[in-house]
């Protein structure tokens, strides 16, 4: 599901959350309130040097494509 940019306050982020608690399944309203929530408290964010150095270490031969790349390798061949 598309996610619009907001700029939610945290407050209004966490009344969100906090009205869809003890839900036994998760509403998509509630879903996005938790990854904007994460957002805003950075929980997502890699520490820049540390994400390079493993990059090198374990993805060193693992070419990284681009949207553009991939679209265009999918004219290409059959499979990408």
């Amino acid at each position: 599901q598309p996610m619009p940019r907001t700029n939610k306050p945290g407050e209004k982020i966490r009344e969100t959350i906090d009205a869809h608690k003890g839900e036994e399944e998760l509403s998509p309203e509630a879903e996005i309130a938790q990854v904007e929530e994460m957002m805003v408290m950075s929980y997502l964010a890699c520490p820049k040097e540390k994400t390079l150095r493993q990059r090198e270490k374990y993805f060193r031969n693992v070419a990284f494509r681009g949207l553009r790349q991939l679209l265009q390798e999918a004219k290409e061949v059959e499979f990408v």
